[in-house]
């Protein structure tokens, strides 16, 4: 069996190593398949997933693999804020774990447990209605559901990652970043690079061996890759303020919705 959390470290440990050769002494952070262990607070009270070791196993298994492919990590207006987004827990501080109450300070948090629960719900007779996401249901599938994230970019960053840092970035480890990338084999990559001319991630996933077409159709924010068997979803990245939750629900989870009823084997195909 393939352990696919053994290989991405490996790659993480040669990332971090050439990008410190260059001088560089800013924050690298690290990311995958996310952390399955227990849930504790951390220091600054925020619920946070402990690695319990199976995480490869829940990968393996996985009927459907999920990755969210971000621009990098928000470290506030100083970059100086860090953490390990593998263990991010999407419970509101100072709630109780067993009441699933979703944490709604970020529009991060909240698209990434909406499309994730969107993603993980929706057949090709089934589709849930963005005011009738069942919250508690919604948190404990985060909570549960092994899926993964990547930082195209692995420096920390601030609240915003303009398209020519981000280019450069890519460019710059395009080789690690394609190691990481293709060691997960996922099936649905959610693309949150959108940038109204053109998507830097998912055109990224075309330079590397995909071959992600635009269908054309009801499913606009789809990209299918029919060799392989696998989707690309365009969006645009998950804290763009000029956008509600809604609209960010609906482009990923109403055109997957679309997608499915003309390619209704796709779910079934991974199972």
């Amino acid at each position: 069996m393939k352990n696919y959390v053994e290989e991405n470290q490996k790659i993480l440990v040669n990332w971090e190593q050439e990008y410190k050769k260059g001088g560089n002494d800013i924050n690298f952070c690290p990311d995958g398949i996310m952390f399955r262990g227990p849930i504790e607070k951390d220091k600054a009270g925020n619920w946070r997933h402990l690695k319990n070791g199976n995480e490869n196993d829940l990968w393996v298994n996985c009927p459907l693999r999920i990755l969210f492919l971000t621009k990098d990590q928000n470290g506030g207006m100083d970059h100086e804020d860090y953490w390990d987004p593998r263990g991010d827990a999407y419970h509101k501080p100072g709630s109780k774990i067993e009441d699933y109450v979703l944490d709604k300070r970020t529009a991060f948090n909240t698209n990434i447990v909406n499309i994730l629960y969107g993603l993980v719900k929706t057949t090709p007779s089934t589709f849930i209605e963005f005011d009738k996401i069942d919250e508690k249901d919604a948190v404990k599938v985060s909570d549960e559901y092994p899926f993964a994230r990547i930082n195209c970019k692995k420096e920390v960053g601030g609240p915003s990652c303009p398209n020519d840092v981000l280019k450069k970035a890519i460019n710059d480890y395009s080789c690690y970043l394609k190691q990481q990338i293709l060691n997960l084999d996922s099936d649905i990559f959610v693309c949150c690079g959108n940038n109204d001319k053109e998507n830097i991630i998912l055109n990224f996933l075309n330079e590397i061996g995909y071959d992600f077409k635009y269908l054309n159709d009801e499913s606009y924010s789809i990209y299918y890759d029919k060799e392989k068997n696998k989707i690309a979803i365009d969006l645009y990245h998950l804290s763009y303020f000029n956008y509600s939750r809604e609209a960010m629900y609906n482009d990923a989870i109403k055109t997957y919705f679309a997608f499915l009823q003309s390619h209704s084997d796709f779910i079934k195909s991974h199972r």
